[in-house]
Protein backbone atom coordinates (compact mmCIF):
# COMPACT_ATOMS: atom_id res chain seq x y z
CA UNK A 1 0.00 0.00 0.00
CA UNK A 2 1.62 3.24 -1.25
CA UNK A 3 0.93 6.31 1.27
CA UNK A 4 1.10 10.08 -0.52
CA UNK A 5 -0.31 13.29 0.32
CA UNK A 6 -1.10 16.63 -1.46
CA UNK A 7 -2.33 20.21 0.08
CA UNK A 8 -5.69 21.21 -1.47
CA UNK A 9 -6.93 24.75 -0.75
CA UNK A 10 -10.74 25.02 0.34
CA UNK A 11 -11.93 26.05 -3.41
CA UNK A 12 -10.40 23.26 -4.90
CA UNK A 13 -11.81 20.91 -2.36
CA UNK A 14 -15.03 22.10 -2.14
CA UNK A 15 -14.93 21.90 -6.26
CA UNK A 16 -13.92 18.08 -5.87
CA UNK A 17 -15.74 17.26 -3.31
CA UNK A 18 -19.14 18.62 -5.29
CA UNK A 19 -18.53 16.06 -8.24
CA UNK A 20 -17.14 13.26 -5.81
CA UNK A 21 -20.65 13.48 -3.82
CA UNK A 22 -22.84 13.19 -7.44
CA UNK A 23 -20.36 10.45 -8.21
CA UNK A 24 -21.01 8.51 -5.58
CA UNK A 25 -24.87 8.66 -5.78
CA UNK A 26 -25.05 8.46 -9.22
CA UNK A 27 -27.05 4.96 -10.79
CA UNK A 28 -25.54 4.64 -14.35
CA UNK A 29 -21.86 4.04 -14.76
CA UNK A 30 -21.21 5.05 -10.99
CA UNK A 31 -18.07 2.80 -11.19
CA UNK A 32 -16.44 5.08 -13.97
CA UNK A 33 -17.51 8.45 -12.48
CA UNK A 34 -15.94 7.42 -8.90
CA UNK A 35 -12.71 6.54 -10.92
CA UNK A 36 -13.03 9.78 -13.00
CA UNK A 37 -13.24 11.68 -9.84
CA UNK A 38 -10.55 10.06 -8.26
CA UNK A 39 -8.03 10.95 -11.30
CA UNK A 40 -8.78 14.43 -10.51
CA UNK A 41 -7.54 14.72 -7.39
CA UNK A 42 -5.04 12.38 -7.56
CA UNK A 43 -2.22 14.53 -8.61
CA UNK A 44 1.22 15.64 -8.03
CA UNK A 45 0.93 13.72 -5.01
CA UNK A 46 4.53 13.37 -2.97
CA UNK A 47 5.34 10.36 -1.81
CA UNK A 48 5.06 9.42 1.65
CA UNK A 49 5.94 5.73 1.92
CA UNK A 50 4.51 2.45 1.46
CA UNK A 51 3.44 -0.20 3.58
CA UNK A 52 3.62 -4.49 3.66
CA UNK A 53 2.00 -7.44 5.19
CA UNK A 54 3.98 -10.23 5.84
CA UNK A 55 2.33 -13.79 4.35
CA UNK A 56 3.66 -15.74 7.03
CA UNK A 57 3.81 -19.26 6.88
CA UNK A 58 2.56 -21.12 9.83
CA UNK A 59 5.31 -23.20 11.70
CA UNK A 60 6.34 -26.39 10.78
CA UNK A 61 5.35 -26.06 7.12
CA UNK A 62 8.23 -27.38 5.50
CA UNK A 63 9.01 -29.95 7.99
CA UNK A 64 5.70 -31.48 7.65
CA UNK A 65 5.67 -31.24 3.48
CA UNK A 66 8.82 -32.86 3.47
CA UNK A 67 7.73 -35.81 5.72
CA UNK A 68 4.81 -36.46 3.28
CA UNK A 69 7.36 -36.12 0.06
CA UNK A 70 9.29 -38.71 1.98
CA UNK A 71 6.33 -40.87 2.63
CA UNK A 72 5.77 -41.11 -1.57
CA UNK A 73 2.65 -38.74 -1.48
CA UNK A 74 2.57 -36.25 -4.17
CA UNK A 75 1.95 -32.95 -3.11
CA UNK A 76 0.68 -30.34 -5.58
CA UNK A 77 -0.44 -26.34 -4.75
CA UNK A 78 -3.37 -24.32 -5.87
CA UNK A 79 -2.84 -21.34 -5.08
CA UNK A 80 -4.55 -17.88 -6.35
CA UNK A 81 -1.28 -15.59 -5.86
CA UNK A 82 0.91 -14.66 -9.02
CA UNK A 83 3.39 -17.05 -10.65
CA UNK A 84 6.14 -15.19 -8.65
CA UNK A 85 4.79 -15.68 -5.34
CA UNK A 86 3.35 -18.92 -5.81
CA UNK A 87 7.15 -19.76 -6.98
CA UNK A 88 8.67 -17.96 -3.55
CA UNK A 89 6.54 -20.00 -1.28
CA UNK A 90 7.41 -23.27 -2.65
CA UNK A 91 10.84 -22.44 -2.19
CA UNK A 92 9.89 -21.40 1.28
CA UNK A 93 8.05 -24.48 2.24
CA UNK A 94 10.45 -26.88 1.00
CA UNK A 95 7.90 -27.96 -2.02
CA UNK A 96 10.40 -26.78 -4.35
CA UNK A 97 14.22 -26.95 -4.02
CA UNK A 98 17.29 -25.45 -5.95
CA UNK A 99 18.56 -29.02 -7.59
CA UNK A 100 14.82 -29.02 -9.15
CA UNK A 101 14.26 -28.19 -12.93
CA UNK A 102 11.64 -25.82 -13.05
CA UNK A 103 9.02 -26.90 -15.90
CA UNK A 104 7.17 -23.91 -16.42
CA UNK A 105 3.72 -23.24 -18.82
CA UNK A 106 2.46 -19.82 -19.64
CA UNK A 107 0.43 -19.96 -22.58
CA UNK A 108 -2.04 -17.53 -24.01
CA UNK A 109 -3.77 -20.26 -26.62
CA UNK A 110 -4.73 -23.89 -26.24
CA UNK A 111 -2.91 -24.75 -29.63
CA UNK A 112 0.69 -23.27 -27.90
CA UNK A 113 -0.61 -24.98 -24.55
CA UNK A 114 -1.18 -28.29 -26.32
CA UNK A 115 2.72 -28.09 -27.65
CA UNK A 116 4.24 -26.91 -25.11
CA UNK A 117 2.83 -29.76 -22.56
CA UNK A 118 3.70 -31.66 -25.66
CA UNK A 119 7.00 -31.03 -25.96
CA UNK A 120 7.70 -31.10 -22.05
CA UNK A 121 6.48 -34.95 -22.17
CA UNK A 122 8.78 -35.73 -24.72
CA UNK A 123 11.99 -34.30 -22.86
CA UNK A 124 10.71 -35.37 -19.80
CA UNK A 125 11.09 -39.23 -21.70
CA UNK A 126 14.91 -37.92 -22.09
CA UNK A 127 15.55 -36.90 -18.81
CA UNK A 128 17.81 -39.23 -15.96
CA UNK A 129 15.49 -41.05 -13.76
CA UNK A 130 17.40 -38.87 -11.20
CA UNK A 131 16.97 -35.74 -12.26
CA UNK A 132 13.90 -33.69 -9.59
CA UNK A 133 11.26 -31.69 -11.61
CA UNK A 134 9.00 -28.85 -10.66
CA UNK A 135 5.84 -27.98 -12.76
CA UNK A 136 4.79 -24.43 -12.50
CA UNK A 137 1.18 -23.75 -14.39
CA UNK A 138 -1.06 -20.73 -14.70
CA UNK A 139 -4.51 -20.32 -14.55
CA UNK A 140 -5.07 -19.33 -17.91
CA UNK A 141 -2.81 -21.90 -19.54
CA UNK A 142 -4.96 -24.66 -17.36
CA UNK A 143 -8.20 -23.29 -18.50
CA UNK A 144 -7.06 -24.50 -21.56
CA UNK A 145 -5.55 -28.20 -20.22
CA UNK A 146 -8.59 -28.80 -18.37
CA UNK A 147 -11.46 -28.02 -21.17
CA UNK A 148 -9.20 -30.03 -23.96
CA UNK A 149 -9.59 -33.76 -23.46
CA UNK A 150 -5.77 -34.01 -25.29
CA UNK A 151 -4.25 -31.45 -23.59
CA UNK A 152 -5.54 -32.94 -20.44
CA UNK A 153 -3.85 -35.99 -21.01
CA UNK A 154 -0.76 -34.26 -21.52
CA UNK A 155 -1.01 -32.18 -18.64
CA UNK A 156 -1.19 -35.27 -16.49
CA UNK A 157 1.23 -36.75 -18.08
CA UNK A 158 3.51 -33.75 -17.18
CA UNK A 159 2.67 -33.21 -13.62
CA UNK A 160 3.04 -37.12 -13.05
CA UNK A 161 7.01 -36.96 -13.86
CA UNK A 162 7.08 -34.39 -11.40
CA UNK A 163 7.86 -33.84 -7.58
CA UNK A 164 6.15 -31.03 -7.02
CA UNK A 165 2.85 -29.54 -8.96
CA UNK A 166 2.17 -25.60 -8.24
CA UNK A 167 -0.73 -24.40 -9.98
CA UNK A 168 -0.91 -20.32 -9.55
CA UNK A 169 -3.40 -18.11 -10.36
CA UNK A 170 -6.36 -20.38 -10.24
CA UNK A 171 -10.50 -20.05 -9.80
CA UNK A 172 -11.50 -21.86 -6.78
CA UNK A 173 -13.49 -23.41 -9.71
CA UNK A 174 -10.11 -24.61 -11.58
CA UNK A 175 -9.43 -26.52 -8.04
CA UNK A 176 -12.22 -28.70 -7.82
CA UNK A 177 -11.62 -29.41 -11.72
CA UNK A 178 -7.87 -30.21 -10.86
CA UNK A 179 -8.89 -32.68 -8.36
CA UNK A 180 -11.93 -34.07 -10.19
CA UNK A 181 -8.96 -35.00 -13.32
CA UNK A 182 -7.05 -36.79 -10.67
CA UNK A 183 -9.60 -38.40 -9.70
CA UNK A 184 -11.16 -39.80 -13.26
CA UNK A 185 -7.68 -40.58 -14.35
CA UNK A 186 -5.80 -42.14 -11.89
CA UNK A 187 -5.75 -45.05 -9.55
CA UNK A 188 -4.92 -42.64 -6.41
CA UNK A 189 -6.73 -41.78 -3.12
CA UNK A 190 -6.82 -37.50 -3.00
CA UNK A 191 -7.13 -34.85 -0.36
CA UNK A 192 -7.01 -31.72 -0.44
CA UNK A 193 -6.67 -29.24 2.49
CA UNK A 194 -7.42 -25.65 2.82
CA UNK A 195 -8.25 -23.10 4.99
CA UNK A 196 -10.75 -20.51 3.13
CA UNK A 197 -14.06 -20.45 1.22
CA UNK A 198 -12.23 -20.17 -2.12
CA UNK A 199 -11.25 -24.06 -1.17
CA UNK A 200 -14.61 -25.23 -0.05
CA UNK A 201 -15.32 -26.64 -3.44
CA UNK A 202 -11.73 -28.76 -3.82
CA UNK A 203 -12.68 -30.07 -0.41
CA UNK A 204 -15.91 -31.34 -1.64
CA UNK A 205 -14.30 -32.84 -4.82
CA UNK A 206 -11.76 -34.82 -3.04
CA UNK A 207 -11.91 -37.77 -1.62
CA UNK A 208 -10.59 -36.73 1.56
CA UNK A 209 -11.48 -33.26 2.62
CA UNK A 210 -9.46 -31.32 5.12
CA UNK A 211 -10.19 -27.66 6.55
CA UNK A 212 -7.54 -25.38 8.61
CA UNK A 213 -9.75 -23.23 11.16
CA UNK A 214 -8.25 -19.66 11.43
CA UNK A 215 -8.73 -16.17 10.06
CA UNK A 216 -9.99 -17.36 7.13
CA UNK A 217 -13.03 -17.85 8.59
CA UNK A 218 -14.89 -21.17 9.16
CA UNK A 219 -16.21 -22.22 5.23
CA UNK A 220 -13.49 -24.59 4.73
CA UNK A 221 -14.10 -26.11 8.26
CA UNK A 222 -18.20 -26.46 7.60
CA UNK A 223 -17.34 -28.03 3.93
CA UNK A 224 -14.16 -30.93 5.37
CA UNK A 225 -14.29 -34.42 6.49
CA UNK A 226 -11.36 -33.54 9.22
CA UNK A 227 -10.40 -30.30 10.58
CA UNK A 228 -7.50 -28.90 12.01
CA UNK A 229 -5.82 -25.60 13.68
CA UNK A 230 -2.39 -26.12 11.82
CA UNK A 231 -1.01 -27.20 9.06
CA UNK A 232 1.43 -29.17 10.75
CA UNK A 233 -1.22 -31.08 12.40
CA UNK A 234 -1.52 -33.12 8.44
CA UNK A 235 1.57 -35.18 9.46
CA UNK A 236 0.12 -36.69 12.46
CA UNK A 237 -3.16 -37.38 10.62
CA UNK A 238 -1.57 -39.01 7.68
CA UNK A 239 1.50 -41.19 8.97
CA UNK A 240 -0.09 -41.85 12.53
CA UNK A 241 -3.58 -42.04 12.14
CA UNK A 242 -4.44 -42.63 8.98
CA UNK A 243 -1.83 -45.45 9.17
CA UNK A 244 -3.98 -47.21 12.17
CA UNK A 245 -7.16 -46.60 10.14
CA UNK A 246 -5.35 -48.70 7.25
CA UNK A 247 -4.17 -51.29 10.02
CA UNK A 248 -7.75 -51.70 11.69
Amino acid sequence: LVLAFADLDGHTWHEWNQVYQEALVSIVDRDKKLANAAEMIEKNLILLGATAIEDKLQDGVPETIHSLAMAQIKIWVLTGDKQETAINIGFSCALLRQEMTLLIVNTKTLKATLTRLQNLEEENRKRPAEEQLGLIIDGQSLTFALEDTTASRHFLAVAEACKSVICCRVSPLQKALIVKLVKDHKNAVTLAIGDGANDVSMIQAAHVGIGISGKEGMQAVLASDYSIAQFRFLRRLLLVHGRMSYAR
